[in-house]
């Protein structure tokens, strides 16, 4: 094989900072406009723990990409920025179209600046990879989600036993324990 350098893997990898900006850059122009802007501003992790899970997440990705590994490897990476868009008001689609957004970052990237490089074949093969990705974040999208739900349904339980409890005691009603001490 000639020189790596040639294949869009060893493009993206000379521009790893630039396409991590740029998707990063994407991902945060989601959120309205001052959250944005926060997240692309705020550099301090403690700060901004969502733009820190992002720019974790986006890296890990993108390194599990220049490393040829199988995007359904990027399970970890995707949970850290998918759990928090569970909990937001994002669709479905809208939570996960982040990954699509790689797809037109890298052809862009690749259009201005590998010059006479011939990707057609790297570039179908990377977009196989962005596809299988983005299935794999669903799937870690819903598994959020679910997770978010079964949160709110044992809360529901526990509130609900709260004010039963409370409503007992209101009226003095004898619990079951009461009950049999009575026998």
């Amino acid at each position: 094989m000639g020189d790596p350098t040639e294949s869009l893997a060893g493009f993206l990898y000379q521009k790893r900072k630039n396409l991590l900006n740029k998707w990063f850059e994407a991902i945060a122009l989601a959120y309205p406009p001052d959250s944005s802007n926060f997240l692309r501003r705020e550099k301090d992790r403690f700060a901004n723990p969502v733009g820190r899970s992002i720019a974790e997440g986006v890296e890990a990705i993108i390194g599990g990409l220049l490393e040829g590994r199988p995007a359904g490897e990027a399970v970890e990476p995707l949970d850290k920025i998918l759990r928090i868009r569970a909990v937001q008001d994002f669709t479905p689609a809208q939570a996960v179209a982040f990954v699509f957004s790689l797809k037109g970052i890298v052809r862009e990237m690749a259009r201005r600046e590998a010059g006479e490089i011939d990707l057609a074949e790297d570039l179908a093969a990377f977009e196989r990879w962005v596809d299988e990705l983005a299935l794999v974040a669903f799937n870690v999208y819903m598994r959020c989600r679910e997770d978010v739900f079964e949160i709110r349904i044992k809360e529901m339980r526990n509130r609900t036993a709260r004010i039963i409890d409370r409503l007992n005691r209101i009226y003095e009603k004898p619990g079951p324990d009461q009950d049999q001490a009575e026998d």
